[in-house]
């Protein structure tokens, strides 16, 4: 973990991230991936509750070396009304593989926004390229694909036993039991990652190793307003799956698609295990990114 010199640095860029729901499981809203060489400033996060009539606990920590550290603890945000849970006066860093995560006690109520800075010693392609996740449990994915507990010919869990990712999150484990293993993260409404449109090209990446060297596949869709893909489908421009060789290494895969559908109102997306054979075969997949790139 390291830090660049921010007396002398190259680059220093202002972030808002874009405001948040927040639910009651626990979700990252900031994380500065490792080897960014880049630390971010936090200047502000604010917390407002969208129900005009009750009241709703928030708690946001900062997460270093994987241990958390409140920021503020079942804080009560009052009906229509926002807290602000640190400002410029108190600004705190994020170093290289830290996050600021939040959880809500009630779900649809509560919503973040964080602005920050970044700053690093220089300015590479790459560092021009962070784009925003939008993806609502990058480093627990078991939770997000709890949300209905749906898979196809594999048996989904948690598995830190495996040991963490080199993004430090709780991978989920995926054994292979049958064809066209994939989880049910799509189709459906409660899988909306974030609102898209025709023409818009948007990215999905993931963290993965697996047991022995085999395939998987990585899915990005276009949904329409009601959270199907399947209505979108007969006229295409919808999906994208592409392909990859995995080893037992922990490795970062990505694809993207540009909608062609003027049906498309939301993203979502999927992980697939080998789409033959593979049986008997675990695969580990961790800190998912789904970003819009146009």
């Amino acid at each position: 973990m390291t830090a660049p010199n921010i007396v002398d640095v190259a680059l220093i860029r202002g972030q808002s991230s874009v405001t948040r729901q927040v639910g009651t499981e626990t979700q990252v809203i900031v994380f500065n991936e490792p080897s960014s060489s880049k630390v971010f400033k936090i200047n502000s996060i604010v917390v407002t509750n969208v129900d005009g009539t009750n009241s709703a606990d928030i708690t946001v920590d900062i997460t270093k070396s994987n241990a958390p550290y409140a920021i503020v603890s079942t804080v009560a945000v009052p009906a229509d009304s926002s807290l602000v849970v640190l400002s410029k006066e108190t600004s705190i860093y994020l170093e290289e593989s830290m996050a600021i995560r939040a959880t809500a006690s009630a779900n649809d109520d509560l919503y973040i926004s964080i602005s920050y800075e970044e700053i690093g010693e220089t300015v590479d392609s790459d560092s021009l390229k962070d784009y925003e996740n939008f993806h609502p449990y990058p480093l627990n994915l078991y939770d997000w694909w709890a949300i209905t507990s749906s898979a196809t010919s594999s048996t989904i869990s948690s598995d830190g036993a495996t040991g963490k990712s080199p993004l430090a999150g709780l991978p989920l484990k995926m054994s292979v039991t049958g064809t066209d293993p994939h989880i049910g993260t799509y189709n459906n409404s409660n899988y909306n990652i974030a609102p898209a449109a025709d023409g818009e090209t948007w990215g999905v990446s993931v963290w993965c190793k697996a047991s022995t060297a085999t395939t998987m596949q990585l899915y990005i869709f276009g949904a329409d307003s009601g959270g199907s893909w399947s209505n979108l489908q007969p006229t295409g421009g919808v999906i994208v799956a592409t392909d990859f060789s995995v080893t037992t290494s922990w490795v970062e895969y990505s694809t993207q698609i540009t909608f062609n559908n003027p049906g498309v109102a939301y993203v979502q997306a999927r992980l697939d295990g080998p789409n033959s054979g593979g049986t008997g075969q675990d695969l580990w997949f961790d800190y998912m990114k789904v970003y819009k790139i146009s």
